[in-house]
């Protein structure tokens, strides 16, 4: 008898059942319609969408279920900007750590914005991950032919680095904690490859760093330049060579001619 007696409980079950599934997929394509929505209207390429903070936001936003009051603008950009500026530091702090360990790259990525500027990206990288230092706008040195030169050219470079670590230490704000990882850096480097009499010798005798603003007072310039004059075996000679680096210091003689004083700024050393 039983096969002939319908089951209202079971089939009024089912019957729910199939409505919420059908309830399900209907809400469930609203929402993909919602986001889709989102990524086209505001220009957002698609493969964010297996970004781990795109992922991270989803299930936070599911797992609150309804109600949850969205931020403002202005709670994105300031209150909760800065706890996650202080998250990313702290994460930055921890991969610091492990530089001496694992060695570091720096690199440079240059790029232009909309508005042609010719922008460079400070990166440091290692095997954990790679963190942002710094941008600036190059757009006046990457169209001076003359600066690209003095770059390249091997007599600006020992100079150039006897400032590194007072310009990079500007860039990042004098924050001691930061640049010192940076100076260790080029330090290792200077040691290795250019940390030689014969360079201090270039640099000293360089007009653009001798007659800068600031020159450079480093001792071991100093002390190159007395090291190489010691090769100079005539005693007479090496006299000689003493009063005209005296007076090339000083802009004394000839040096101190209009035409001279002109030429040593736009002049290197011959070495």
């Amino acid at each position: 008898m039983d096969r002939y007696v319908l089951n209202v409980e079971e089939d009024e079950a089912k019957l729910g059942e199939d409505k919420k599934q059908e309830s399900d997929k209907e809400a469930r394509d609203r929402t993909y319609m919602d986001i889709c929505g989102f990524f086209f209207e505001n220009g957002i390429a698609y493969n964010i969408a297996n970004s781990p903070s795109f992922i991270n936001m989803y299930q936070s936003i599911g797992s609150y279920m309804c109600g949850l009051k969205l931020p403002t603008t202005y709670e994105l950009r300031t209150s909760i900007l800065k706890v996650e500026e202080a998250n990313m530091q702290a994460i930055v702090v921890e991969v610091k750590k492990t530089w001496a360990q694992t060695g570091v790259s720096i690199m440079l990525d240059g790029w232009k914005d909309i508005g042609g500027r010719q922008l460079i990206n400070f990166l440091v990288n290692n095997l954990h991950v790679t963190i942002f230092l710094k941008s600036i706008d190059a757009s006046n040195v990457v169209k001076d032919a003359t600066i690209l030169f003095k770059l390249l050219d091997k007599r600006f470079i020992y100079g150039a680095l006897d400032n590194a670590n007072d310009e990079i230490a500007k860039i990042l704000g004098d924050k001691e904690g930061v640049y010192n990882e940076i100076w260790k850096i080029i330090n290792e480097k200077w040691e290795i490859q250019l940390h030689r009499h014969l360079h201090a010798v270039a640099c000293f005798l360089n007009p653009q760093f001798q007659y800068s603003e600031n020159p450079s007072t480093h001792p071991e310039i100093k002390l190159g330049l007395t090291n190489m004059a010691k090769l100079i075996p005539n005693v007479d000679d090496r006299y000689k060579a003493d009063l005209q680096i005296d007076a090339f210091k000083n802009k004394k003689g000839m040096f101190s001619f209009g035409m001279a004083k002109t030429l040593n700024y736009n002049c290197s050393s011959g070495m």
